[in-house]
């Protein structure tokens, strides 16, 4: 649990000796070198200003010495550009002393001593630490891997240092007034010191009262009425999961060996496991690869809930939530399609309409709060949260905050996928932590407490032979689904994402040149127009059947046929400029359609132009992420329109002047194709000349990309981006994972 804070440094230091950060004879100023880093991309005006201010507040208030104000200066930029890279804070193990080039450092107290004297620092103490949570993220696979044990150790005694710096002050604190020391703790810093930790003060504070509010909920279990949730569970499970078909030759993405032998275990119906175990959490996490049936073990959840609410004469107020309305969208389209299968009797009171999480928690405009939030909170008791990988601190925490204290929140996804956009990776930090941060239980159940074994084996008549102890209660609250109902045993699409997120990079390479798996292909042509030559067929006979359905005026009754089409294949890139990427293939793909007269690039819409949403319109319906097609209206002649696909699986036009910002849509980033399904993957990696472009790959990112594909994956890279991709883990600057450990 997140245990009680102490502010250490907010109380006068009336003789406090400046803190010493000696310059060398080379000594630039921080000016000059705040400008050279910006002009090699390390960092963004932002961070510069970010620096000046800091630097400016120690100059007036300060008892850092000058040599030490350039270097707060340099650390501040530092962290405000981790932040740009999505970290929630700055972990000092893995910060390396060639960012500051032009200072040395006697030792590493002295860093931490600098920060302590710092007016812009609050430096605080929590009473617990996990050693094997300092482990990990010790070994940032961002930096040099020369990180070791020694690092650790001189923290540590810097540490020790500032702990014995804050009891000789102690005795001073106590004898300032009440008041006093209650305005100086009220005081806001912009930077918060926690262990080896250096956060911006907000998100300090998101992620405190996220893991505080988890905590809370962790500890809250729900009393299950047993006799009555069996005989649900007896209807709920009859029917069969998504996309099972005659159930022979199923997949087992999680559960297969890094060469491809699947292991021989009694098969376990984990969505009921999953099913189970939400229902007795207050806080619950389903995560699981593509084709697992996230969606079919929640609407199994809603329906067992309702009925255990509706059998003591009560109706629960449940609610669907997604980060984008592109995923609130398909929800709902999944949710629709899925209630079919449910007993009638089990059908009422379900929803089956998603919002965004921004319009659930109530939108202010121009301002970052909601009104929904702890003082006002949400009128629900149950939440469920589809894509939460997708789903970044801040807005995390503020989401939590807004549920009433009865409420249960259900978050789904892929651990294993892209993290958010923006700061933070909350599903994958509640998910490291559930699993207790060891690599020995990767894709194996968590160790739930007897009690959750219990609640399984009473509700679910099925007995788990679990033999890792329970430490923690958000242990409790994760549910793996482990089969994949979309891949056959033999799919090298299955195999190929299990050899990735293991890091196994020979056997990947071995799926890839093996005569046995032909749905992966590796290209290593550093030619993009060879690409783009593979792809022509493909978008001739597109354009050609869309021209065929607007001469025969059949829009109407075959225009979802063409939407089919389009999906048939699509071009994941890792970036949006330069070579490979997303801006180079949509332009060299129209370029190539143009000249084979597919297409007329003179003007804005073509027909069958495809387009993707860059911005939210709810007054149309749209939001970010929506792909339409331009195409003739039937009804007025000449008019062109760009039509989407509605929840109804019909066909609406809006006219192009009143879309949101768009791009053409032949080639997207592989973020913005999270949720989205192709028949054929084309996936291009860049090749390697820069760091930042180093920093662009990552093992999520691959798979990710690869989990796109339902029949084929077509990689386009070289060697060393290949490697680097299943080597790299993205492992982002975060302490929300130890929060929720005891």
């Amino acid at each position: 649990m997140v245990s009680k804070l102490m502010i250490k440094n907010d109380v006068p230091k009336p003789q406090r000796q400046q803190t010493q950060a000696q310059a060398t004879p080379e000594t630039a100023t921080t000016a000059s070198i705040l400008q050279s880093l910006l002009s090699v991309g390390r960092i963004r005006p932002l961070d510069v200003a970010f620096a000046e201010f800091i630097m400016l507040h120690e100059r007036d208030k300060s008892a850092v010495n000058t040599a030490g104000i350039h270097v707060l200066g340099l650390l501040a930029a530092y962290l405000s550009s981790r932040l740009g890279e999505q970290d929630s804070c700055l972990n000092l193990d893995g910060f390396y002393q060639p960012f500051l080039p032009f200072y040395r450092f006697d030792s590493a107290p002295v860093l931490m001593s600098i920060l302590a004297a710092s007016s812009c620092v609050s430096v605080v103490e929590e009473q617990r630490s996990n050693q094997k949570y300092d482990a990990v993220v010790g070994s940032d696979t961002r930096s040099d891997t020369g990180k070791n044990a020694a690092s650790q150790n001189r923290y540590s005694a810097a540490q020790q240092s500032l702990a014995q710096q804050s009891l000789a002050q102690q005795s001073l604190a106590q004898q300032l007034h009440t008041h006093q020391a209650q305005e100086r703790q009220s005081q806001s810093k912009p930077l918060i010191l926690q262990g080896h930790e250096l956060y911006m003060q907000r998100y300090w504070q998101y992620e405190v009262q996220l893991a505080e509010k988890i905590n809370s909920m962790t500890g809250r279990t729900s009393t299950l009425d047993i006799e009555t949730g069996r005989a649900l569970l007896g209807q709920l499970f009859v029917f069969a999961p998504d996309d099972v078909g005659d159930g022979r030759g199923l997949g087992d993405v999680n559960r297969q060996t890094g060469n491809g032998h699947a292991q021989q275990e009694p098969e376990i119906d984990w969505q009921k496991v999953a099913v189970c175990l939400a229902a007795s959490q207050s806080v619950s996490v389903i995560t699981g690869g593509p084709g697992t049936g996230k969606t079919t073990t929640v609407i199994r959840l809603m329906a067992l809930l309702q009925g255990l609410a509706r059998h003591k004469g009560k109706k629960l107020q449940i609610k669907l939530a997604a980060p984008t309305g592109k995923a609130a969208a398909r929800l709902s389209q999944s949710i629709s399609a899925a209630m079919d299968k449910l007993p009638d009797a089990l059908k009422p009171d379900l929803p089956s309409q998603c919002s965004t999480i921004h319009r659930l928690l109530g939108s202010i405009p121009n301002s970052p709060y909601f009104r929904f939030n702890q003082q006002h909170p949400l009128h629900v008791d149950v939440l469920i949260v589809d894509e939460a990988s997708m789903v970044d601190l801040p807005l995390m925490s503020k989401l939590f905050a807004a549920l009433p204290s009865h409420a249960k929140i259900v978050l789904l996804g892929d651990k294993d996928q892209l993290a958010s956009v923006e700061a933070g990776s909350v599903l994958s930090d509640i998910c490291s932590a559930a699993l207790d941060f060891s690599p020995t239980v990767y894709n194996q159940p968590p160790p739930y407490s007897d009690e959750a074994l219990n609640v399984v084996k009473d509700l679910c008549q099925i007995e788990l032979n679990i033999n890792t102890p329970n430490k923690a209660p958000i242990s409790n609250s994760l549910a793996l689904l482990h089969k994949s109902y979309r891949f056959s045993e033999n799919s090298g699409i299955g195999r190929l994402a299990r050899a990735i997120n293991l890091g196994r990079l020979a056997n990947a390479k071995a799926l890839f040149s093996d005569d046995v798996h032909p749905d992966v292909i590796w290209q290593t042509s550093d030619d993009p127009k060879a690409l783009v030559n593979r792809l022509l067929p493909d978008y001739q006979g597109y354009f050609e059947h869309v021209k065929q359905v607007c001469a025969q005026g059949t829009l109407s009754t075959q225009g979802i046929e063409v939407f089919a089409l389009l999906q048939q294949q699509q071009v994941l890139c890792a970036q949006k400029e330069a070579s490979w990427g997303v801006k180079q293939m949509n332009a060299l793909i129209e370029s190539e359609l143009n000249k084979q007269g597919a297409i007329e690039l003179g003007r804005d819409f073509y027909i069958g132009r495809p387009v993707m949403l860059k911005q939210n319109d709810h007054s149309l319906g749209l939001f970010n992420g929506d792909i339409g097609i331009a195409m003739p209206d039937e009804e007025n002649e000449g008019l062109m329109k760009v039509w989407f696909v509605t929840e109804q699986n019909t066909l609406r036009g809006v006219l192009p002047s009143r879309l949101p910002p768009h791009d053409t849509v032949y080639a997207m980033t592989i973020h913005k194709s999270q949720g989205s399904e192709f028949d054929h993957v084309y996936l291009c990696l860049p090749r390697i000349e820069t760091r930042s472009q180093a920093r662009l790959l990552s093992r999520e990112l691959l798979y990710t990309g690869l989990t796109r594909a339902k029949k084929s994956f077509n990689l386009y890279s070289d060697e060393q981006a290949l490697s680097i991709s299943v080597a790299r883990r993205c492992q982002r600057g975060s302490g929300l994972a130890r929060r929720l450990l005891p």
